[in-house]
């Protein structure tokens, strides 16, 4: 087997295609099973697949954040007080909204935040997703996460410095005729020994 290497956690250099590959996978898998239960839950068609994932700076991930965001924030338990922040696209949040709820014309999307209520309905969704995400890296790494917060300004999500790298996968969402995303967001300190290893 292959000694293990250091890795460099504050550079932005792009991930290695051997660490990638299996990363891209693991994700295509989250996408499917999300995909399979959100259908169920709003009893239509829905589509999700991976755009991709990337290394980037928490910085960079704040800065693509729509205004309002629907971010929801997650600690990662037993990981010095580390958290996660899954984030859906405005369009895909309301989406949810108006079907989760029982809607089945045109859809609406306001340009303003969630309500407390709408909050509470799209919180079931990242709570899948976040359920998905821990039992994606199960084997790897344990990323047990637990809610802690909500917010819709992107400055106010400050989970981490501008600085410190993360791992982010984007998924691109259709749902009816609404086309948005949604996004993962890991600190890269929680996922070390699977990049110091090669992923095995």
């Amino acid at each position: 087997p292959a000694e293990p290497r250091n890795f460099d956690f504050r550079t932005r250099a792009r991930i290695p295609n051997d660490r990638l590959r299996p990363l891209e996978a693991q994700y295509t898998r989250v996408a499917r099973s999300l995909e399979a239960w959100l259908s169920g839950r709003i009893r239509g068609s829905v589509e999700v697949t991976l755009q991709g994932v990337e290394q980037i700076s928490f910085g960079e991930f704040v800065s693509s954040l729509a205004t309002p965001c629907c971010s929801y924030i997650y600690e990662i338990h037993d990981s010095g007080g580390q958290s996660a922040v899954i984030d859906f696209g405005q369009e895909f949040a309301f989406c949810l909204v108006e079907r989760l709820f029982g809607g089945v014309g045109p859809l609406e999307l306001p340009n303003r935040p969630l309500t407390p209520i709408e909050r509470m309905a799209v919180r079931s969704v990242a709570d899948r997703v976040a359920s998905l995400v821990r039992e994606s890296w199960h084997g790897h790494v344990e990323i047990d996460m637990g809610l802690t917060g909500w917010e819709s300004i992107p400055e106010s999500v400050q989970v981490a410095a501008r600085e410190d790298p993360v791992l982010v996968s984007v998924f691109q969402v259709g749902a009816s005729e609404v086309r948005s995303h949604l996004s993962v967001c890991l600190p890269f300190g929680v996922l070390e020994t699977f990049f110091a290893d090669g992923g095995g």
